[in-house]
């Protein structure tokens, strides 16, 4: 019985850890100025390289309102799972989430308005 039950609770706690896991390597690779645009609108992102709870440093959320309002809150970001960025407010709540697509070298995904959402390296 007590095999038993350890085996569970190991199972247990390890299951939510690797739900989630951030993926450090792409972040360090993804860090730096970024422009993210939709519908003829764009705006200035730096995904930053300081840790915060949760993610790390974001500057320029409030510059993206026009596209898309609740990035007004956005203050840091993370990859939780490979090739998937996830913008976020204070308290950790999901603003935005992209998908990178390698072939373009851009993450991709839908703004609260339902439009395409581009997010493409600054030069």
């Amino acid at each position: 019985m007590h095999r038993f039950l350890a085996l569970a609770v190991v199972l247990g706690l390890a299951a939510p850890a690797s739900a989630m896991e951030i993926d450090v390597r792409l972040m360090d690779l993804t860090e730096g100025p970024w422009t993210l645009g939709t519908e003829g609108e764009s705006c200035q992102l730096t995904l930053g390289d300081e840790p915060v709870e949760g993610g790390r440093h974001l500057d320029g959320g409030g510059e993206c309102r026009g596209i898309n309002p609740a990035l007004d809150q956005a203050t840091k970001w993370r990859i939780d799972v490979p090739h998937e960025l996830v913008l976020m407010d204070d308290a950790g709540k999901v603003l935005a989430k992209m998908n990178y697509d390698e072939a373009k070298s851009m993450f991709t995904g839908i703004s609260a308005t339902g439009a395409p959402l581009v997010l493409s390296e600054s030069e």
